[in-house]
C-alpha cells in the first residue's frame, strides 16, 4: 500500500509519537508511508528518531486556507496515495476539499486522538461522512463519543489503542537512571513527562506538590506554551529548589526510571496518552484523573489512582497515599504492564487500511 498520513499540528506529544511509530512500523511491513506537515512543525524536526526510514514531506498544512490547501493539493496529486490517513481537522479539511477537485481519487480515513467535544456543525458533519470512508480512535470512549453526536455510524468507527515497544521502558533501575542523570538519590522523586499545555494539569500538580513534605522533589519532563507561567507559578510558591524543569527529553525511558511515582492529572481532551503507558511499561505507581482515555487504560494496572480533575488538595492527598504505600508495592517489574504494543497496533491499521482501500474500489 502507498499510505500518507497529513498532520497539520505544529507541537509535539502523544498524538505526533503515534503517527511516527505507526509508520516505521508500516514500512517494516513492506509499505510505502509518507508524512505530510508544515515546514515549521516538530514533528517534520524530531522524526528521525523515532521513524528514520519514513518519508516526511514538509510543505504549508497549517490553516485552512487557499495557499495550504494548493500545497496539500500538489502534494496528494503526486504522491498518488492508495489512503490518506488524517490526524488533526485542519489537514483532514484541506485533504478532503483536494480530493474533490483532483481526478484521481482515494479513500480517507480521520483519525481521532483525542476526547475535546467536537462541534457538529455542517463542515463537521460534511468531514465525518462525505469527507472519510472510516474513522480510528485511541479509546473506546472516544469512538462512543462520535456515535452518541450523530457524526457516524458504530460501522464505520473503530477503536484501535495506541501501543509501544515494550522493551523500549524498564530497561534501568531507579539507582542507574538517577546516576545517569545526574540526579540525587535519597528524595522521593515524582515527576510528569507531557507537553506544557494548560489541560495537561500542571498548575494542579505545582500547587499539589507545594503541600507536601520537603523530602520530596518534583521533576517536569516536557516544554510547551505553559513553561513561563508555570516557572513563575513555581517561584511565587517557594518551590525553585524542589521542582526541576528539564525540558524535552528524547531518551524519556531513562527519566521514568528515574522516578518514585508519575503523576499527570490532565482535565481535559485527552485520549490514551503516550507517557501513562510508559509509566505502566516502567512499573511505576501512577497518579491521574478519569478524562478520556485514561481509566480505560489503566483498568488493569495494578497501581494507579485516579482523582477527580482540577482538585489540587485531593491530588496532594493521593501523592501522599501514594507516598506512604511505596515500601509495600510490588517490584517494579512484577507490576510493568503494556496493554497493546506498537507492532500490534500498526497490524490492526494495516488490516483496516486494506478494508478501506477495498471497500472504496468496490463501491
Amino acid at each position: 500500500m502507498r499510505i500518507v498520513h497529513t498532520e497539520s499540528s505544529l507541537g509535539w506529544g502523544g498524538q505526533e509519537i503515534r503517527v511516527l511509530q505507526e509508520s516505521r512500523h508500516l514500512v517494516d511491513l513492506g509499505h510505502g508511508v509518507s508524512i505530510v506537515c508544515d515546514s515549521e512543525s516538530l514533528i517534520s524536526g524530531r522524526h528521525y528518531n523515532l521513524a528514520p526510514d519514513v518519508e516526511v514531506i514538509k510543505t504549508r498544512i497549517k490553516k485552512k486556507r487557499l495557499p495550504d490547501l494548493l500545497s496539500v493539493r500538489s502534494v496528494l496529486k503526486s504522491l498518488a496515495p492508495d489512503l490518506v490517513v488524517c490526524h488533526s481537522s485542519t489537514d483532514h479539511w484541506l485533504t478532503a476539499v483536494s480530493r474533490e477537485t483532483l481526478g484521481a481519487k482515494f479513500p480517507i480515513i480521520r483519525m481521532r486522538h483525542i476526547s475535546a467535544p467536537i462541534n457538529p456543525n455542517s463542515r463537521t458533519r460534511w468531514l465525518f461522512t462525505g469527507g472519510c470512508e472510516s474513522i480510528i480512535t485511541t479509546g473506546t470512549g472516544i469512538s462512543q463519543a462520535i456515535v452518541e453526536s450523530g457524526l457516524a455510524s458504530h460501522a464505520k468507527v473503530s477503536s484501535i489503542p495506541t501501543g509501544l515497544d515494550p522493551l523500549a521502558f524498564g530497561r534501568l533501575c531507579k539507582e542507574e537512571a538517577r546516576e545517569r542523570l545526574g540526579l540525587r538519590l535519597d528524595p522521593v522523586l515524582m515527576g510528569i513527562v507531557a507537553t506544557l499545555r494548560s489541560w495537561k494539569g500542571h498548575d494542579d500538580l505545582i500547587m499539589a506538590f507545594s503541600q507536601l513534605d520537603n523530602d520530596a522533589e518534583l521533576l517536569v519532563v516536557g516544554d510547551g506554551p505553559r513553561a513561563p507561567a508555570l516557572r513563575d507559578l513555581t517561584k511565587s510558591l517557594g518551590l525553585d529548589g524542589r521542582v526541576n524543569f528539564v525540558g524535552h527529553q528524547e531518551n524519556v525511558s531513562e527519566w521514568l526510571s528515574a522516578l518514585d511515582i508519575f503523576v499527570q492529572p490532565s482535565y481535559a481532551n485527552e485520549g490514551v496518552p503516550q507517557a501513562i503507558l510508559q509509566a505502566m511499561a516502567t512499573g511505576l505507581p501512577i497518579v491521574s484523573c478519569p478524562i478520556g482515555g485514561i481509566p480505560e487504560a489503566v483498568a488493569h494496572y495494578g497501581a494507579a489512582s485516579l482523582v477527580p480533575p482540577r482538585s489540587p488538595a485531593l491530588l496532594a492527598q493521593a501523592l501522599r497515599h501514594t507516598t506512604s504505600k511505596l515500601n509495600q508495592l510490588p517490584s517494579r517489574e512484577s507490576l510493568r504492564f503494556v496493554p497493546f504494543s506498537s507492532a500490534e497496533m500498526a497490524r490492526q491499521c494495516e488490516s483496516l487500511y486494506r478494508r478501506t482501500i477495498d471497500e472504496f474500489s468496490n463501491r
